[in-house]
């Protein structure tokens, strides 16, 4: 009889464990997915920023000698 109630106690305890986890699992996922949704990003770190941006390719280059 004790042993029945420790391994129903033990898989109510895995049980709830195993819903903790999940759910954490599915907050992570949903915040995520707002945050990509977002448009205003204030991370510059992910800006795509090309050469000619910096530095203006439609002038000759200056020959310095």
């Amino acid at each position: 009889m004790v042993l029945q109630i420790l391994l129903v106690m033990a898989l109510v305890f895995l049980l709830v464990l195993g819903a903790v986890i999940l759910t954490c699992i599915w907050l992570s996922i949903w915040r995520g997915l707002v945050e990509m949704g977002r448009c205003n990003n204030t991370n510059r770190l992910g800006t795509d920023i090309s050469f000619s941006d910096h530095h203006d390719e439609s002038s000759p280059p200056v020959n310095r000698t």
